[in-house]
């Protein structure tokens, strides 16, 4: 069958204009995984992506009966609800394709999200591969689908759901995702994501490793798993040999957890002479001093810390399991061991005050960070947060669009207004990036022609959408 996948765009292109896209996409791996597996089964397949090609729906249909496609597959996540529903009503009404959803808003409302959108034919919970094949072999072969575990369906007019949850438990049995589905040239990353080009992403692992925060849904339902070592040099390879990728960005929720994994991989970087250089999310209490060194040494540059908070009551309200030393500690270790750092912060968490939130810009200060991020506090559906919204303050808008973390949809008790939690992380963004200690500390590392230019573009970024920038 011809199998096209829409990743949808944050807003849509309109006939008269364009709807800038920004920076820092980077290729959907999750749907390259499926997308492969479906080919080695000798499907045809094309994955359209929107965040980076401006297209009006007149041209994404043209582009769909281009391909000539018998069914189109969405990933939706909750803020793209709107516009994919948008896109899907135009398909049904003009092509009457079959369409598939998956991705996390659909794994938490795999039912509701036939009831609410006509258009939409199968939802997929869950992790997708195996549950995709199937459904697209069955489909082609008429198969009925009551056996296939994971999906909801309309059957005679009635929502049918096949309970289960889509998890591959040996990532390995998973094919290398191919990247001929993308036009890799068309990624753009952000200025702090990148050290030199060609560079592109990776997944070595799924799941989480603590899965308590309160603010992240569906994380306790995907346990930690991790694809070994030779599989990931193995990627790194074809990255290099096919692409001469020379700098990846590792997209796991968590890259350090326990030291064994990570040891292993930065040993056969070494050993087998790879020239990478890398960057990955990791927490403030999975890291040692140890540890990072060794990352330092085999290429890594960068390390992204989600550290929400510099008040520990309100790490311990959203069930962070960090303290603030644990913290410090985790920059200062990356600092010694030659890496930037980047911390990502969350303004307007449960039981926060203004005070509360200028303690944490107070401590994002005091880190020595290279970067830090100031997001807003979003109660996604199907979080802890989202249960408990009502007790420290209130959901100001269901907009799933507004559920980007840069809109405010939440406001705690101890604001006054929503204008009062705006100019906060206005302030956050100025006092950090405008401190003549951070100038200091981005020129003392200022090592090559690029290292200027991506801090160029990033004060041209924050200039533009992040310091002076309405809400």
């Amino acid at each position: 069958m011809r199998v096209i996948f829409i990743i949808p765009p944050f807003g849509l292109m309109k006939d008269n204009g364009k709807i800038k896209q920004k920076m820092g996409f980077l290729p959907y791996l999750g749907l390259a995984s499926i997308a492969t597996i479906l080919k080695n089964e000798g499907h045809s397949i094309k994955i359209l992506d929107l965040q980076v090609k401006n297209m009006p729906l007149d041209a994404i249909i043209m582009e769909i009966k281009k391909f000539n496609a018998d069914i189109v597959g969405f990933s939706v996540t909750s803020p793209l609800i709107t516009v994919v529903e948008e896109i899907a009503q135009r398909i049904k009404k003009e092509l009457n394709l079959p369409i598939i959803c998956g991705g996390p808003h659909i794994s938490i409302f795999p039912a509701k999200v036939l009831q609410d959108n006509i258009s939409f034919d199968y939802s997929v919970i869950g992790e997708g591969e195996f549950i995709v094949k199937d459904l697209i072999n069955s489909i082609e072969t008429g198969k009925t689908l009551d056996k296939i575990e994971g999906i909801a369906y309309r059957s005679n007019s009635r929502i049918k759901t096949n309970h289960g949850y889509g998890m591959v438990a040996d990532l390995d049995k998973l094919p290398i995702p191919s990247r001929e589905f993308f036009e890799l040239e068309k990624y753009t990353p952000c200025p702090q994501q990148y050290f030199r080009f060609p560079t592109t992403n990776m997944i070595t692992s799924r799941g989480c490793a603590y899965g308590r925060c309160t603010f992240c849904f569906g994380m306790s339902k995907c346990q930690f798993r991790r694809r070994s070592t030779d599989i990931t040099i193995e990627e790194i390879k074809y990255l290099q040999d096919k692409y001469k990728i020379k700098d990846i960005v590792f997209w796991d929720n968590e890259f350090v957890v326990g030291d064994k994994w990570v040891n292993e991989f930065c040993n056969k970087l070494h050993r087998e002479k790879i020239d990478i250089t890398w960057s990955c999310y990791a927490r403030a209490n999975f890291v040692n001093k140890n540890i990072l060194k060794i990352m330092a040494d085999a290429g890594c540059w960068n390390v992204y810390y989600g550290l929400e908070s510099g008040n520990q009551d309100l790490l311990d309200n959203i069930s962070k399991g960090i303290t603030l030393q644990q913290t410090r500690d985790a920059i200062k270790w990356t600092s010694e061991a030659g890496m930037e750092s980047r911390g990502a912060f969350i303004l307007g968490l449960p039981g926060e005050t203004p005070l509360k939130g200028k303690q944490t810009i107070d401590f994002a200060i005091s880190l020595g960070l290279d970067y830090a991020q100031f997001s807003f506090a979003t109660p996604y559906p199907g979080t802890k947060f989202y249960d408990t919204s009502s007790k420290y303050g209130k959901i100001l808008s269901t907009d799933y669009s507004k559920m980007t973390l840069e809109h405010p949809v939440f406001l705690p008790n101890g604001y006054k207004d929503i204008s009062q939690l705006i100019e906060l992380r206005k302030v956050a963004y100025r006092r950090f990036y405008m401190n003549p200690s951070y100038f200091l500390l981005r020129l003392k590392k200022l090592r090559r022609t690029e290292d200027f230019r991506r801090y160029v573009k990033g004060i041209q970024y924050l200039i533009a959408d992040k310091l002076f920038k309405s809400n």
